[in-house]
């Protein structure tokens, strides 16, 4: 079987525009099987996609972008292929889960930036992120299944965390709500009460029976009215502009049957007035630029829009009691969502608990690999003479000097014996074998001593424990 070797190219031989032209021609045109390239080389303009059925990913790159470049080469609008594959090769053991993580890492760090809604947190939501696939990617590298199921664990827990997250925000908006719900109940409460009463004591203002009084002077006529409003309120805006404080004409339009008080205010080179309705100020009220409400010299706007504010309080009344009503129904289903626990907050708690049993049992994998592979029970031993006498003086107490040298001496015939040339041993072997010389040289001694009768004093003792 096999593939022909002219259907294998490589992009890097196109070293010009042209031959590249040609190259991706041949790929879109079937007569290349297998097109290899870096990253750079094959990058934005590499229109290649109509045929392709595999992409081999043969490195990490440093950069997340670099990945989603290099897929983007096969998924990719004009692709024949309903399904396509997107392979990526690592080494276990390798520096190939450093890099992983690298990029892992820093893609983990750009979705924070350009991803901040943690309620649309879901289940699909990782499908869409590259930093979880170059996890998985990273924990297949390390050859650890410890570090797999880790990963994806804490993909678990982060997708909780944040549901979790997005669970006690839900919980603060609804406070909010409850509290917003009763400080409109409270305010409608007050107000449609006194637009009721308003609308009672209110005088008709229409045709010859108009009347208004300004600053304690009636008039009988819209022009003359509207002209004496003007004056108060240029004086009012004038001053306003200088002492930059709102000013507060009271009472100072009486117009069917109520009230009106004037603020002016002027801020930022815009001055605004407010002629407001004493007994209803929240619901009837005339509001506008203060030299756009003045109006010019002979015209009455003022004054009309005054009186449009006074026959529109039954539609004022009606709005407030419709939001009266919507205030009540937002408490009650905000009270009803208000203390709800989070639903998975026992799996959350499962899945902490798994990442952080993980953690202490990767933690002691750790320890083991750096204790390097099992040694052997006892070391190679080191200044072996000064081991024997100290051992002996510990396990016997206070021997004569003779006794020492005799420790001295055996391990001395010991170490000559054991480097001369003879079969292989093992360390174990060897000091399995210096123990006994010196175990034989102590029992030989002691029989001396028995023969002659006079045994040394202490305990006896049979040399170092070596396995």
């Amino acid at each position: 079987m096999g593939m022909e070797r002219s259907r294998i190219r490589f992009v890097h031989d196109a070293n010009n525009d042209d031959k590249k032209d040609r190259l991706f021609a041949d790929c879109r045109g079937g007569e290349v099987d297998v097109l290899i390239g870096s990253t750079q080389m094959m990058g934005v303009g590499t229109n290649i996609q109509t045929r392709a059925v595999a992409l081999h990913h043969l490195d990490c790159p440093w950069r997340p972008a670099d990945l989603e470049q290099r897929d983007g080469r096969i998924i990719r609008q004009g692709n024949q292929n309903p399904k396509v594959q997107i392979l990526q090769y690592v080494t276990k053991r390798s520096f190939d889960a450093f890099m992983w993580q690298t990029t892992e890492r820093k893609a983990k760090f750009i979705e924070q930036v350009m991803h901040g809604d943690l309620e649309t947190r879901s289940a699909e939501d990782i499908e869409t992120s590259q930093s979880f696939n170059m996890n998985e990617v990273k924990a297949i590298a390390s050859d650890n299944p410890l570090i797999l199921e880790k990963a994806q664990a804490d993909q678990d827990l982060s997708v909780l965390e944040s549901l979790a997250t997005a669970h006690r925000r839900s919980q603060t908006q609804t406070r909010q709500a409850v509290d917003a719900a009763n400080t409109a109940i409270s305010s409608y409460s007050r107000r449609i009460p006194a637009l009721n009463d308003a609308i009672a004591d209110r005088t008709e203002t229409k045709g010859d029976a108009f009347r208004a009084t300004v600053a304690g002077q009636v008039f009988t006529e819209r022009v003359e009215a509207a002209n004496a409003i003007r004056e108060h309120l240029g004086a009012a805006a004038s001053r306003a502009r200088v002492t930059r404080e709102p000013v507060t004409l009271e009472a100072l339009v009486t117009l069917g049957g109520h009230r009106f008080d004037v603020v002016v205010d002027s801020s930022l080179g815009v001055t605004k007035a407010n002629l407001q309705m004493q007994a209803a100020p929240d619901d009837v009220f005339v509001r506008d630029d203060a030299f756009a409400l003045m109006g010019l010299p002979g015209s009455h706007g003022v004054v009309t829009k005054m009186e449009n504010a006074l026959a529109g309080m039954e539609a004022a009344l009606a709005r407030a009691e419709q939001r009266l009503d919507a205030a009540q129904r937002d408490k009650v289903t905000a009270e009803a969502n208000l203390g709800q626990p989070f639903a998975r907050e026992a799996e959350l708690q499962a899945v902490r608990h798994k990442v952080a049993e993980l953690e202490r049992v990767m933690r002691g994998q750790d320890s083991e690999e750096e204790q390097g592979e099992p040694q052997e029970e006892i070391t190679t031993p080191v200044a072996p003479q000064a081991q024997a006498t100290e051992t002996a003086a510990a396990t016997r107490g206070h021997q004569d000097e003779d006794e020492s040298a005799l420790w001295e001496q055996a391990w001395d015939e010991w170490e000559t014996d054991s480097d001369s040339p003879s079969s292989p041993r093992t360390q174990q072997q060897i000091n399995a074998e210096g123990s006994q010389r010196v175990r034989d040289a102590l029992a030989a001694r002691h029989q001396r001593h028995s023969d002659h009768g006079d045994s040394p004093s202490g305990p006896s003792h049979q040399g170092p424990q070596m396995s």
